[in-house]
């Protein structure tokens, strides 16, 4: 259960400085770490059954390993992840829709929180989840904000390891990936500055006149998810960034619950020179842009490259 702002910052710090090889054993002892929970366990939904492919803890109370399959008509997770189950459970005594399961008894669980985990086009991979045998009146929403990002962290892991697949839109008929880049900042106010410091180790990608307006455009961006969003310095909001040959995708995402995109219809001259700028920022300098919400808000937008001929 979060206790302080840090610590779950922290365990992203430690995570992100994770060997690659050891990304979702990383991810399973941050989620342990922050929550507290018994079990922690990243599982694959597919062809009617739950595989487990990672767990960390006491796992053998809850009679799961690495490898096991558990019939989704026993599993938490897959009910959570169609969306008949709360993403947390503080007591599974007082939850009807689990207190009467065979499995709540038969893996004496107590308490639950779990996540869909995604890839980055979207699907269903599986679940992160973590239980415990004691009922735990305090997990909150922020513990389901917390795995969410690990969520996402382990998502664009699998893929880019290539363990699922997951393309990226529009760039199946291109000459491949150049660079990518993908981070999370803690939703603080120096996030948009931690930003613009990473995206030089993209520069020698793209060119001057882009690399500067995709720095506004983030920087608008990871601003305006820090001030809406809600996530504060115990959450994260993430910035994923790909660049093929001719042209460069950008996503900004965060847990919260979003926003109608409206471009207010102004010119520059009309508009504070300190900010105001907004959607219409965006607007006049992407070649498109578009707001998708799931478990996450996703803004994204792809910019066009400037190729020396």
């Amino acid at each position: 259960m979060l206790t302080s702002a840090g610590e779950p910052i922290a365990a992203l710090d430690r995570l992100a400085l994770a060997d690659p090889a050891s990304t979702i054993d990383a991810a399973l002892a941050a989620a342990e770490e922050v929550l507290g929970m018994e079990v922690v366990y990243l599982s694959e939904l597919a062809d009617g059954e739950q595989l487990i492919r990672s767990v960390r803890g006491d796992s053998g109370s809850f009679g799961i390993e690495e490898g096991c399959v558990i019939p989704l008509e026993q599993s938490y997770c897959a009910r959570m992840a169609e969306g008949t189950l709360p993403n947390l459970i503080e007591d599974t005594s007082e939850e009807p829709l689990v207190n009467d399961l065979s499995v709540t008894h038969d893996r004496d669980i107590g308490s639950y929180v779990g996540v869909p985990l995604r890839l980055p086009d979207g699907r269903v991979y599986g679940t992160l989840c973590c239980a415990s045998h004691e009922a735990h009146d305090e997990l909150a929403e922020r513990d389901v904000a917390f795995l969410r990002v690990l969520a996402r962290v382990l998502g664009d892991h699998l893929a880019n390891a290539g363990t699922a697949e997951a393309p990226i839109p529009s760039l199946q008929d291109r000459d491949g990936l150049l660079a990518t880049l993908s981070l999370w900042f803690a939703g603080a106010p120096n996030a948009a500055a931690a930003a613009r410091s990473a995206l030089a180790a993209l520069e020698e990608h793209l060119d001057s006149e882009t690399a500067y307006q995709m720095q506004l455009v983030v920087t608008e961006l990871l601003t305006n998810s820090v001030r809406h969003s809600g996530v504060g310095p115990a959450g994260s909001v993430g910035m994923d960034i790909r660049v093929a040959f001719d042209r460069v995708f950008v996503e900004i995402s965060d847990p919260g619950p979003g926003f109608e995109p409206v471009v207010q219809q102004a010119t520059p001259d009309d508009l504070d020179r300190t900010g105001g700028w907004g959607l219409l920022l965006v607007d006049e300098l992407t070649e498109s842009w578009e707001v998708v919400r799931d478990e996450l808000t996703r803004v994204r937008f792809e910019m066009s490259l400037r190729r020396a001929a």
